[in-house]
């Protein structure tokens, strides 16, 4: 990050659970200015896997969302959040 400039933020999340948390984080942080990225709101079409890792690496921060359960194994070698 460079001057004033907020940074920017990716919000990863799990689906089941974890959506409408990361949905108000992202409003408040939003409301406040920050640029903020979740799947929902920022993807539209595409190789899925692939914007989102382009995302990430654009970002400065990586604000995880863990709710009970969050990190049992769920899709094996395929699950994004573990």
């Amino acid at each position: 990050m460079q001057g004033n400039r907020k940074p920017r933020i990716f919000i990863s999340y799990r689906r089941n659970g974890g959506g409408e948390v990361a949905r108000l984080v992202h409003k408040h942080l939003a409301d406040r200015g920050y640029d903020v990225f979740l799947d929902l709101e920022s993807l539209h079409g595409g190789n899925f896997d692939k914007a989102l890792l382009k995302h990430i690496e654009e970002r400065d921060v990586a604000l995880v969302v863990l709710n009970p359960g969050t990190m049992n194994p769920r899709f094996g070698g395929q699950d994004w959040m573990r």
